[in-house]
């Protein structure tokens, strides 16, 4: 039997867990391999060999550490074969893993072949165990003025992540500093011995500092601090400094590589770079922009007073003369005359004598007339001096 999966992490393959189940006891024998051309176990490139013995009936994890630390790099298809005589080996149902597939060894024409395994489709119950570990290289500052002193960090982080099997991490400068970094200190994580965390492990030809490993992993930052004084000559150049951090294992490193590209097994590489360039020229100075002088403000339109409403005029009344009162009797030489009524209407015009005058009547009537017409223009008079 066998089963094929896609390393999804580049590290140091240590161990592999099957879910078996038996009744008694039984050994089981695990290889692990590269893949031919087809994809499937290609037996003449074992990487790794492993056994345990099962026990029980029930379905369980069976753990089966490596022979030597595999590495494998993300991305890759790998087989893992196994064989007992009396174990079973469970799988999952449903097909669930697409990185890789279960496969039996069957006969052919040419002699026994790996194929699909045909009687479930499904997998193994399969799970890897990994040590990886990752390492990052940065300065402060990706870029220096030539002629110019600049204060400036470089910062290695080393991230280890593994088993009880790993008894030490290895960190190493592998290139030397530039020469136009003036280093003025530099700290160590507080799991290095004071006895490495010295000058020499950074200047000159470096050396690694080895550091104790704990189960499940560390992390470790190292911080080197000084000025960068490059010269006007240095101007277009670029520094790389390059570090390394190792798993290290109770076992002699393997030699054999899952990807011959790869740096030595448990390794981790990391860089970061740093240009010199020219004094940037000075930005001209942009003369400010003139303050326009405020609007002024318009003086509000007077609001003109209402137009007075006219007194209405005074209606005059009219004058009224007043009655003038009556005239009392006026006695002349014993006559006593009337007096006067406005508007009298005049005596008839006479045609004749009548017929009951008497011959000799007109001269008196003649004088009454006359002190008639006397005592009217006499009251006229009176009334009009009143008025005045």
């Amino acid at each position: 039997m066998a089963q094929t999966f896609t390393a999804d992490k580049t590290g140091l393959m240590t161990a592999i867990d099957l879910k078996v189940g038996i009744d008694g006891s039984g050994w089981v024998s695990l290889w692990l391999e590269n893949v031919d051309g087809s994809g499937m176990p290609n037996d003449s490139a074992v990487l790794a060999w492993g056994g345990a013995t099962a026990t029980g009936s029930e379905p369980t994890w069976l753990n089966f550490p490596l022979s030597v630390p595999v590495g494998v790099v993300a991305g890759t298809k790998y087989a893992i074969k196994f064989a007992s005589t009396n174990v079973a080996f469970y799988s999952n149902w449903g097909n669930e893993y697409a990185g890789g597939s279960a496969l039996s060894l069957g006969d052919s024409t040419s002699g026994p072949a790996w194929g699909p395994l045909t009687v479930w489709d499904n997998d193994f119950g399969f799970q890897t165990y990994l040590d990886t570990v990752e390492t990052q290289v940065q300065w402060s500052h990706p870029t220096v003025v030539g002629g110019v002193s600049t204060p400036l960090t470089l910062t290695v982080t080393m991230t280890f992540v593994n088993g009880a099997e790993v008894t030490d991490y290895s960190a190493l400068l592998v290139t030397a500093l530039p020469n136009w970094f003036d280093l003025t200190g530099f700290s160590c994580p507080g799991s290095v011995s004071l006895s490495d965390c010295v000058v020499d492990h950074f200047t000159g030809t470096p050396s690694p500092i080895s550091v104790g490993a704990t189960d499940g992993g560390q992390v470790l930052v190292f911080t080197l601090t000084g000025n960068a004084t490059p010269a006007v000559g240095d101007i277009g150049t670029t520094s790389t400094a390059v570090a390394e951090g190792c798993l290290i294992f109770p076992v002699v490193t393997p030699t054999v590589r899952a990807n011959a590209g790869m740096l030595d097994p448990g390794c981790s590489d990391g860089s970061g770079s740093v240009q010199v360039v020219a004094a940037p020229a000075p930005t001209p100075t942009i003369a400010p922009t003139p303050t326009l002088a405020p609007t002024p403000t318009l003086a509000p339109t007077p609001t003109l007073a209402p137009t007075p409403t006219l007194a209405p005029t005074p209606t005059i009344a009219p004058t009224v003369a007043p009655t003038p009162s009556p005239t009392p009797f006026e006695t002349i030489e014993g006559v006593t005359a009337a007096p006067s009524v406005k508007n009298a209407t005049p005596p008839p015009t006479s045609t004749g004598a009548r017929p009951d005058s008497a011959p000799g009547g007109e001269g008196p009537l003649l004088i009454l007339g006359l002190f008639a017409c006397f005592g009217t223009l006499m009251a006229v008079g009176l009334r009009q001096r009143r008025n005045a």
